[in-house]
């Protein structure tokens, strides 16, 4: 049994329904199911029976949920071991970001806590969304900075900014006439029906934005009729708009990536404009120290000033 075997099928046990599941794991419910047949074929029993809109253990899969469980407790009981040794070595302070340009101008704010703390060491290291609780559940992470989370029984979420949601469309593109200003918001909006025929290259199901386009476009009643690829990252699919492809949508963390601005026009989306927010993210039961508050507040003030020079970049396009 490998441990991806043991997580799916716990989060399927968890959840009943193989969508629920599906939106847990971050993947697409289709992938789930053929993931679920495939390892009933490889392994030569059925686990769960489906009905219209449950699944139920059978009794072998009452068996592999058993052996499931164990494999998660050992996982975690490894995970914690190796942390408390890391942390009899060095004091370190580990940091996880989703991706974004955040971390890009970070490194240079940190002399303010160096000076304080010479004998601890912090490590930035980028990390999925979906991945977040569970480094932190893990000790993997001291704190992660992320968006909100969609489930807050075990971990705690602390805002620091708001940031919004947006569409980027090549400049040459004539909707972006469309376009208006608005008060308080800081790009032009643009109304999503006005775009919702033209070209799209969107994220995939295992990025975390994709969900929140996916609501907000459900929110607005809006169908796009026009997906052309789904990409990796938002930083491919920036790319694909600067060279006049498509549309895409991204947050305005993802500003600093676009590499050619005369290229491109950014614009806020969704009535009322789609937005979220960005903040520190731990352990509800985690008590900070000193050096780690101290962390924090350099990581949160640093975040604040760069959306503000963001979005006074963005006026200038």
């Amino acid at each position: 049994m490998e441990i991806k075997d043991a997580e799916y099928v716990l989060a399927i046990a968890r959840n009943r329904n193989i969508s629920k599941a599906a939106r847990e794991l971050f993947i697409s419910q289709p992938s789930l199911s053929r993931y679920l047949s495939n390892l009933e074929a490889r392994i030569g029993v059925t686990l769960f029976e489906r009905q219209k809109s449950e699944v139920t253990p059978t009794q072998a899969g009452e068996i592999y949920i058993r052996y499931s469980q164990e494999i998660a407790s050992k996982k975690q009981a490894l995970y914690q071991e190796l942390q408390t040794l890391k942390t009899q070595e060095t004091d370190i302070i580990r940091i996880g970001f989703s991706l974004n340009s955040s971390t890009l101008y970070l490194w240079e704010d940190f002399a303010e806590f160096y000076k304080k703390y010479p004998n601890y060491q912090i490590e930035i290291s980028e990390i999925l969304n979906r991945d977040i609780e569970q480094a932190l559940v893990d000790k993997r992470l001291t704190f992660a900075v992320s968006c909100t989370p969609e489930d807050t029984s075990v971990v705690k979420f602390q805002k620091v900014y708001d940031y919004y949601f947006l569409v980027l469309i090549p400049a040459s593109n004539p909707v972006c006439k469309t376009a208006r200003q608005v008060p308080d918001l800081p790009f032009p909006w643009i109304d999503l029906n006005d775009i919702a025929g033209e070209r799209f290259i969107l994220q995939n199901l295992d990025c975390r934005i994709r969900h929140h386009i996916n609501q907000i476009l459900k929110d607005n009643h809006i169908t796009l009729s026009h997906i052309i690829t789904t990409v990796q990252s938002s930083t491919t699919a920036i790319q694909y708009v600067e060279k006049g492809i498509g549309l895409c949508f991204l947050s305005d963390s993802f500003y600093s990536y676009i590499s050619r601005p005369e290229n491109v026009r950014v614009f806020c989306i969704g009535s009322p404009a789609a937005k979220d927010a960005s903040g520190i993210l731990s352990l509800k039961s985690r008590k900070f120290s000193p050096p780690e508050k101290l962390c924090i507040k350099i990581i949160s003030q640093n975040l604040i000033i760069r959306v503000d020079q963001i979005r006074e970049e963005g006026k200038l396009t």
